[in-house]
């Protein structure tokens, strides 16, 4: 038990990091519920700032914040790539659980899918007004 090899192993360890991972997220969802970027200024982003292009991770908080309040119809105006970003986290999180190799039929196909969702969700986002 050396170094590093002791923060990274054991079931009390993993225990912790999901602890972590999930107070935050409930953290975040909290704050959001609050916090409206749809009128407050959303801090800095970087992405914008340096490419002028919308970020998707901005239109993602709009659109989660819109969800958290029931608006459907603007968390799509937001963002439409949302329900492709919860797919590919559902299959993370499966994944996570049941080991790499679950069978899930037509995994490849989906996350393929939901990845060229994204990628042209975000050029026409970007390129075609």
């Amino acid at each position: 038990m050396g170094g590093a090899d002791f923060f990274f192993t054991g079931a009390r360890n993993r225990r912790a990091g999901s602890l972590a991972v999930a107070l935050a997220a409930l953290l975040a969802v909290f704050f959001l519920y609050f916090f409206d970027p749809t009128r407050n200024h959303v801090p800095l982003c970087l992405f914008h700032h340096f490419t002028g292009w919308d970020c998707p991770g901005c239109g993602m908080w709009r659109a989660t914040h819109c969800l958290l309040h029931g608006d459907f119809a603007s968390a799509w105006k937001y963002n439409q790539a949302w329900p492709a970003y919860v797919i590919l986290a559902a299959l993370g999180f499966w994944n996570s659980k049941t080991g790499f190799s679950a069978p899930i039929p037509w995994k490849g196909v989906v996350i393929w899918g939901c990845v060229l969702w994204i990628i042209a969700h975000a050029l026409m986002r970007n390129f075609v007004k």
